[in-house]
């Protein structure tokens, strides 16, 4: 054999050697990407599940809360509605109450004319009459 030819087949072994040693670092590399995206998807199933669980709880609780301010507000509208009955009501009984007060001050005023005017009559005739009998 030639020097050429065994220095050829030197390479070529070398070579050989390191695309089997390379090889095997990617065939390591693969295998530990692997575990390592089991291992994450490990780890994140159970934080993806709790995060659907929160999801799920949330949506429920906002239906309750959304329910509940419709029953709020339902009540407020009847409460809002009663008072404004209520006080319609009360301003209706004051506004008949000050026209009573109105007219039994205007039927009182001509009693007190008339009280008036009879006092003076009754008053002119004591005079006359005791005025006479002197």
């Amino acid at each position: 054999m030639r020097k050429t030819e065994i220095l050829r087949q030197s390479a070529d072994s070398l070579n050989e050697t390191r695309l089997e040693r390379l090889a095997g670092q990617m065939e390591t590399l693969r295998q530990t990407e692997h575990q390592n995206a089991q291992a994450l998807a490990a780890t994140l199933e159970p934080l993806a599940q709790a995060m659907a669980a929160l999801t799920d709880e949330t949506r429920q609780t906002l239906t309750e809360i959304d329910s509940k301010s419709r029953e709020q507000i339902e009540t407020f509208k009847q409460q809002i509605g009663n008072s404004a009955r209520a006080w319609n009501n009360a301003a209706a009984e004051a506004k008949r109450a000050a026209d009573s007060l109105n007219q039994a001050g205007q039927r009182m005023e001509w009693r007190h004319y008339a009280l008036a005017a009879l006092t003076g009559a009754v008053t002119a005739v004591l005079i006359h009459i005791l005025g006479v009998k002197k």
